[in-house]
């Protein structure tokens, strides 16, 4: 009977393969193989995270005595104020290294950096600092033509080239410079890592540099098949770099870090990273600001890396889980939603894993959630986003509009006469404008994107509250607290008469709406009550269902369905807010009865001490 059972079963297996297209088959293999490829990329870069990035020792370099110690030409491009610009700089002055000088080069007069950067110096006088002000046009690129002068100055052989948006630890230098005299190495570069995010924009950036872009960083430079590099932090020689036609040779182009590492690497010098993490404060980016920094980078790798353009999209999780379901349904015969499911779950696992080896610290329960809502948006928007850049050639940066060329190099378009102000306080460009005003001409991709955020986020509510039968998490200290306040409101019960007066006031905080809550429940009934459409299909608030005895065409069948959806979303967003209202109300609630029960004693005093006296 087994035997006949199994006969049966690779009979069935056979004709079921013999079913198959050769197309199909190539597909097929090409799909697993390629899942299988990503799932090793994954493992690869989270072990190196937590072998290479979990201890940093000090470097030998650094305990050498000044007069044995190579120089090192720090050079440090400024424009406007980065978010947390002083720390940034500050890193530089107090690097663990005995002997190295650094190099301040801004482009205007009037750039407010330089009051921070005098600043400095003045706070660190045993410190070779200087300040070079002015730029000098060698190409189109900004960066270029304000660090040509720094680069021409410098003292010693050894640059180091860092941005002024980031910070590293003390030993960072002397690590780079042990790597840096291992033999046949041209090139030290350090991993970008995002820290310190303040909006909601900021904190998709810190989840795409964190973990895609990490583990894609990690894993290639491991495996070395190419050069990838970003310039953040990277450290060379001068005499290599001139080898290959010197700094002025790549102002042509936008991404002159990427091409001069590539030009090192194909004159034979290896590229190495130590342990250090250039750390990157996010501040208050808005989500706009994120979505068009990803283009402008996909736009420019267009023409600097087309191969691995091209593929892209495949190495996001949706893309490449939708065609591993594809092939793992033909092999196995598992349903496409089963392993996708599973596909994103340890993608996510994976993810989540190496941002926790990368930061030293585990995500905190309380977090969790806005992490899972940044992430699911980031990979939703992958595609969309990747599609718009592949479309366009011109990019926005430092208040120039450039065109991207074939060839890799840029042309300016149209300059902008905008002035510089902070990160926290921007005036929108013509082109922000035109790009607001746009967003008005489609509002069903808005409408996506908030249905999108609101589904994933009351889901995670569900989730995150079924276990609390829908109430908010109490901290001990608030439990501790709840427990006093309920003491304190029966010993002060005879003072009541006497703070009757303030229920009134009570009465109208708690009536009074949430503004933000308000806002919130206008937009979703501006948003689903008086629109005529939706996704395309025309929708009315007060259409009523049909009997499902009358026939229906299609458009009235997807007109009914999506007026369920609505209507199922407009109820959870209701109960949602509902529900925050009444955490809201509850902590104002707690506060006024602070109040209370603080004036209540003052008065007891009162009346004590009168009776003294």
């Amino acid at each position: 009977m087994n035997s006949h059972t199994l006969f049966a079963s690779e009979h069935t297996q056979t004709e079921l393969w013999s079913s198959y297209s050769r197309t199909q088959i190539f597909f097929m293999v090409l799909s697993i193989a390629w899942w299988c490829f990503m799932m090793g990329f994954a493992t690869l870069g989270l072990s190196i995270a937590r072998s290479c990035y979990s201890k940093l020792d000090r470097s030998k370099s650094s305990q050498l005595p000044t007069d044995k110690a190579e120089g090192v030409s720090i050079i440090q491009p400024l424009k406007g104020l980065d978010c947390n610009l002083y720390e940034n700089l500050a890193s530089s002055f107090r690097q663990d290294y005995p002997k190295f000088e650094i190099i301040f080069s801004v482009a205007d007069e009037n750039d407010p950096a330089i009051k921070i950067v005098k600043d400095l110096i003045k706070r660190y006088p045993k410190v070779d600092a200087k300040l070079l002000i002015g730029e000098r046009r060698v190409g189109v690129n900004p960066k270029i033509n304000n660090i040509i002068r720094s680069y021409e100055s410098a003292k010693y052989d050894i640059l180091w080239v860092k941005d002024s948006n980031v910070y590293v630890d003390p030993g960072c230098l002397g690590r780079s410079i042990d790597k840096l005299n291992q033999p046949n190495v041209g090139l030290i570069h350090h991993l970008p890592f995002a820290v310190r995010p303040d909006t909601f924009g900021s904190e998709l950036e810190m989840i795409f540099l964190n973990t895609v872009h990490a583990k894609m960083y990690l894993s290639i430079n491991f495996i070395g098949p190419d050069s990838c590099v970003v310039g953040k932090s990277c450290v060379y020689r001068k005499s290599d770099l001139e080898k290959v036609g010197g700094l002025e040779h790549f102002g042509k182009y936008m991404a002159e870090d990427n091409l001069l590492a590539r030009a090192l690497w194909r004159k034979g010098y290896k590229h190495a990273m130590t342990g250090d993490l250039a750390y990157q404060p996010l501040g208050s980016t808005s989500s706009i600001d994120y979505f068009m920094r990803r283009s402008r980078w996909t736009r420019i790798r267009k023409y600097t890396v087309t191969a691995a353009t091209v593929v892209e999209p495949f190495t996001e999780s949706i893309v490449c889980g939708l065609c591993s379901a594809y092939g793992f349904n033909l092999l196995w015969n598992i349903h496409p939603l089963n392993f996708f499911a599973f596909h994103l779950i340890t993608w996510f696992m994976f993810d989540l894993a190496l941002f926790q080896a990368l930061s030293k610290r585990t995500v905190e329960v309380e977090d969790i959630r806005g992490f899972i809502m940044a992430w699911a948006i980031r990979e939703i928007t992958a595609l969309p986003l990747y599609l718009y850049s592949i479309a366009g050639s011109t990019v926005d940066w430092r208040d120039t509009t450039y065109f991207l060329n074939s060839d890799a190099t840029a042309t300016i378009v149209s300059p902008s006469k905008r002035k510089q102000h902070s990160l926290s306080v921007i005036a929108p460009t013509n082109t922000q404008t035109r790009r607001m005003s746009s967003s008005n001409v489609h509002p069903w991709l808005v409408s996506i994107l908030t249905s999108i955020i609101l589904m994933i986020d009351i889901v995670l509510d569900i989730l995150l509250k079924s276990q609390r039968n829908g109430k908010p998490t109490e901290s001990k200290a608030e439990k501790q607290e709840k427990h006093r306040n309920t003491r304190k409101r029966r010993r002060a019960k005879d003072d009541a008469d006497e703070t009757d007066g303030n229920s009134s006031e009570e009465r109208e905080m708690a009536n009074r709406d949430d503004p933000i809550l308000s806002a919130a429940g206008r937009y979703l009934r501006s948003s689903l009550g008086r629109t005529s459409s939706y996704l395309g299909v025309p929708y009315n608030e007060d259409e009523t269902d049909s009997s499902p005895d009358d026939p229906i065409n299609d458009a009235s069948h997807k007109r009914s369905l999506f007026n369920e959806i609505l209507r199922s979303v407009s109820i959870g967003l209701s109960m949602h807010l509902q529900n925050e209202k009444n955490v809201i109300e509850g902590q104002r609630r707690s506060s006024i009865s602070v109040a209370r029960e603080s004036l209540g004693r003052e008065r007891v005093r009162g009346r004590s001490m009168s009776i003294h006296v």
